[in-house]
């Protein structure tokens, strides 16, 4: 999943590049790399949360008709560690989106001419779009499929409790836009 991570290496040279020259192009490229970054972990995200909750809505059904087979217990083993290394990449992330506005806020900022109450930080703007995106609130959009995993294991039918999710994109690409400094 290394590709789909955050490129905090990339984004921490552009803010060298800043410190160094502050220069238009190093601050648009700074931009259009966490631009990209973000949508990046924010489709990856999604597009694995939705084939987990998928493989998982399989396994209760197959559950469903009969015992687990030792197969769905492998299944429903495997969908476990799937979810534990979702939600590691979801917090890893919104850490580093966390940390690279906060090093662009403290290393670029001091160099503008704006004073401290005249714009909100870029950390400020991140987290306010990160927070609206699926993978920061992995923990609990995750949970419930772990635990409708934990019911299927112990022969408990899980359908009545179990909550679909929804991973809706509406609006991203203008909350997207709103990190834009220039």
């Amino acid at each position: 999943w290394k590709p789909y991570y955050l490129n905090y290496d990339r984004l921490k040279g552009w803010i060298k590049e800043l410190e160094s020259s502050n220069s238009d192009k190093a601050a648009r490229m700074f931009h259009e790399e966490l631009e990209l970054s973000v949508e990046r972990v924010h489709q990856f995200y999604s597009t694995q949360e939705r084939a987990i909750q998928q493989e998982v809505e399989d396994a209760k059904v197959a559950c469903e008709e009969e015992l687990c087979s030792a197969e769905d217990e492998n299944k429903i083993a495997k969908l476990k560690d799937e979810i534990e290394r979702l939600r590691d990449f979801a917090e890893k992330n919104a850490e580093g989106f966390r940390k690279i506005a906060k090093k662009y806020d403290k290393n670029v900022k001091a160099l503008t001419s704006v004073g401290p109450n005249e714009c909100p930080s870029l950390q400020e703007r991140v987290l306010h779009l990160v927070k609206e995106l699926p993978f920061a609130n992995a923990q609990a959009r995750l949970t419930s499929l772990r635990e409708a995993l934990d019911m299927m294991e112990m022969g408990d039918k899980p359908s009545a409790r179990m909550t679909r999710l929804t991973s809706s994109t509406g609006g991203f690409g203008r909350r997207l836009s709103s990190l834009r400094l220039r």
